[in-house]
């Protein structure tokens, strides 16, 4: 009876070494979500990706760490490492006196931007909010109150995904790049 026992725990204990993890071939979803990170689309703009970092027009199927990725992209994925993501500066926004989203000037508020894919978004659920740290560079560079001229313009941000002003996105910025 022991060695009846012995083998069939050998073999329970063996059917889940053995056991590899299934493989989801998701080749076509990497495929259209890497157009939209590169700028490409089937309606086409022969994958130009008006020069923003990795984008050398391929149709690449693998993400890299250090790739750039639209707002839609940076919304709806995880990301654990650094990433870029590249939008327009389309507002502002404010914890103080509860939240409060800045679409139109006068902008309120120079501790945050709000980026989007479109340049004349006015929809909180379609943008993410960068924090803008006090005395930092990048907040001199890129808050509204005092350059309004920003709104609009396109904006490259390195740094790690996380939640600000009850949406997707940066708080620790490593760096970025105004167009």
């Amino acid at each position: 009876m022991k060695h009846i026992y012995s083998l069939f725990l050998f073999f329970f204990i063996l059917s889940f070494v053995c056991c590899e993890k299934p493989v989801i071939d998701d080749s076509e979803n990497k495929k259209e979500n890497n157009d939209k990170v590169n700028g490409s689309t089937s309606t086409g703009n022969n994958g130009d990706n008006g020069g923003w970092a990795n984008g050398d027009g391929k149709n690449d199927t693998e993400w890299v760490s250090t790739d750039t990725v639209d707002v839609y992209t940076f919304k709806n994925h995880v990301f654990e490492g650094p990433i870029c993501v590249k939008g327009y500066i389309v507002g502002c926004a404010t914890s103080t006196g509860g939240y409060k989203y800045f679409f139109d000037s006068p902008y309120e508020s120079s501790t945050s931007i709000l980026i989007a894919d479109d340049k004349n978004e006015k929809s909180k659920s379609n943008v993410i909010a960068i924090q803008l740290k006090n005395g930092s560079k990048i907040r001199r560079d890129l808050n509204l109150v005092d350059n309004p001229g920003n709104i609009q313009r396109l904006v490259a941000i390195y740094g790690y995904q996380t939640k600000y002003m009850k949406m997707t996105g940066m708080k620790e910025i490593l760096s970025y790049e105004l167009k």
